[in-house]
């Protein structure tokens, strides 16, 4: 086959896998609820560019992508419309990454690269949310890109390309920083060895540029949450077979496990494992091919997520789950190397290996999860919970949003008309305490509450809703639950005191 009849099969074979890419981000994408962390970045977006940029105490990440919220919510704002940058986010992933895996290391493996990125279940979920991890990985893969051609021909506009995109990585998403913290040690590390003066010189400028992008954003005030709360400093605070233990258990969960089969059990298990001796062969493979593998496997992969163990010891940055999706492109390539190889030897065995993976990922995407008792999406069904008290209030009835529940509700509330109680944090107040506060609130109206409920802790919906049984108003009478609707982690009970006769 003629290159340019290969080039041409490369190009018919991305555009279909884009197709299902297309399909797979954008099937069911406005069917379930905006959950919390979704419901934070519509928020930070829904007021004025200011807002959207400097963002709130809870708010940690950059501004740009709250940025691009802010402006695409000015032409929409249904949960399928705010979610559609992240599908297009995560199908350019798919494709970039499969074209730049053909061109350094063969057709078969970039189509395959390709195919696994679009079939992935942590990137066609990541796909589907409106926040940053889609945009992480592309801009994962655009980094590589930017790097390879650097390396390959070392012009002044290949470190402007380079340089840009870091930049908006940088404002794009934290985590980001321990990907290009990696490129630039093999940097430092080629200057070492064969980078002339001009080349230091350019380094040197690119590095200021990303000390001055830093300085910036924290500038910004969004360096305050350095320190992630629900994450613990360990630095000189655990010994060394407890770290290991902690090691291995991150490594397997929270990295190649989530990295696979996400919100899975069972049998996935075994599937996380195939694909993790696959990643390893396509390691080897990768290592023994060309500086481009061993680039995939040390520097898009290891280093960046050894950087962020080291931020984990100080309780900086957590290790693995989402937060490292941006090696996830990385693995893909890895597997789809080891696919290749074995396809080159027995070609019945590597199209048999790329059909199990293939319908491997299918099985356990998050779109089964209504189906496959072996996937657990977690979810925030507040939309239909709100949909059923919007059918039910009457004049005089109060809405008591739990704290957790109030980003979203600023969403989905505007289904309501009754006045609206914010809950307070029940880890600072006691359920005796916010029950009272709920009655007495309740007594302004008709007597009726309704406890609207998402993003619920453990015990704190039978805790509060036990208090507000217990807490009598007027002549000594308690509260009666009248009528409870549920969904997935989420909930509204209608509570009723009885009032005193004028």
């Amino acid at each position: 086959m003629t290159d340019r009849a290969s080039d041409r099969r490369l190009a018919f074979t991305l555009v279909a896998v884009a197709v299902l890419a297309v399909f797979l981000r954008s099937y069911a994408l406005g069917a379930h609820s905006l959950w919390f962390d979704e419901a934070l970045e519509y928020t930070r977006s829904a007021g004025n560019l200011a807002d959207a940029v400097v963002g709130r105490s809870i708010d940690q990440d950059p501004p740009l992508f709250a940025m691009l919220t802010w402006a695409w919510l000015r032409l929409g704002d249904g949960e399928a419309w705010l979610r559609l940058p992240s599908v297009v986010f995560g199908v350019l992933a798919v494709v970039l990454s499969g074209y730049w895996s053909s061109r350094q290391f063969g057709h078969r493996t970039g189509a395959l690269t390709a195919l696994f990125m679009a079939l992935s279940p942590v990137l066609v979920h990541y796909s589907q949310e409106l926040n940053q991890y889609s945009a992480m990985v592309l801009l994962a893969v655009a980094l590589i890109v930017a790097y390879e051609r650097l390396l390959r021909r070392r012009r002044a506009l290949d470190w402007w390309v380079l340089a840009a995109t870091s930049v908006v990585a940088l404002a794009t998403h934290f985590g980001l920083a321990f990907f290009i913290a990696a490129i630039v040690l093999d940097l430092l590390r080629r200057a070492q060895l064969d980078c002339e003066p001009q080349c230091r010189r350019r380094l040197a400028a690119y590095a200021g540029l990303l000390v001055f992008t830093t300085i910036g954003l924290w500038w910004l005030g969004l360096g305050n949450g350095l320190a992630v709360p629900h994450l613990d400093r360990r630095l000189g605070g655990t010994h060394l077979q407890k770290e290991l233990d902690y090691i291995t258990d991150v490594g397997w969960r929270e990295i190649l496990v989530f990295y696979t089969v996400p919100f899975s059990g069972g049998p996935a298990l075994h599937i996380a494992r195939a694909m993790a001796v696959a990643g390893a062969i396509g390691a080897a493979v990768l290592w023994r091919a060309k500086a481009a593998g061993r680039r995939v496997v040390v520097t898009y992969f290891f280093l960046p997520l050894t950087l962020t163990y080291l931020a984990s010891l100080m309780g900086w940055y957590p290790l693995g789950f989402r937060y490292g999706l941006f090696t996830v492109p990385a693995l893909m390539v890895a597997m789809a190397a080891a696919v290749d190889a074995a396809w080159q030897r027995w070609p019945l065995a590597g199209a048999t290996l790329a059909l199990a993976g293939a319908v491997s990922m299918l099985a356990f995407s998050t779109h089964t999860d209504a189906v496959n008792d072996w996937i657990a999406v977690p979810r925030e069904e507040l939309r239909q919970v709100t949909a059923y008290v919007a059918e039910r209030e009457v004049p005089g009835d109060l809405v008591y949003v739990y704290y957790g529940a109030g980003p979203a509700y600023e969403y989905y509330g505007r289904m309501l008309h009754s006045p609206t109680l914010q809950g307070r944090s029940l880890d600072a107040v006691s359920f005796a305490d916010e029950a009272a506060r709920i009655a007495a609130a309740s007594a302004e109206g008709n007597g009726r509450v309704w406890l609207v409920m998402s993003h619920i802790a453990p015990g704190d919906d039978s805790g509060l809703l036990t208090a507000v049984r217990k807490t009598e108003v007027g002549g000594g009478a308690s509260a009666q639950v009248l009528d409870v609707v549920r969904a997935d982690n989420a909930a509204a009970f209608l509570a009723r005191w009885p009032r005193e006769p004028d």
